[in-house]
């Protein structure tokens, strides 16, 4: 069965809407990440977008030091 024009022309556009949903719900949580990573003063001055800017791990770090943090996973 043949596929008719206004049937890809539906499929396209749900394409298009879907991937745009898509990036509006992953582009916090990659934000969110890039941030963690980065340094605090760069998150501060808005220098991150997408990517981490002086890619830092001491605020995981500072997390799994305390062990009320830790205690609250257990």
């Amino acid at each position: 069965m043949a596929v008719s024009r206004e049937d890809r022309l539906l499929d396209i556009v749900n394409h298009a809407l879907l991937l745009l949903l898509l990036a509006i719900m992953v582009y916090p949580l990659l934000y969110v990440l890039s941030a963690s990573l980065s340094s605090p003063l760069s998150v501060l001055k808005g220098e991150v977008i997408l990517w981490p800017q002086k890619l830092t791990l001491q605020p995981y770090l500072r997390v799994f030091r305390h062990s009320d943090i830790m205690a609250g996973y257990a």
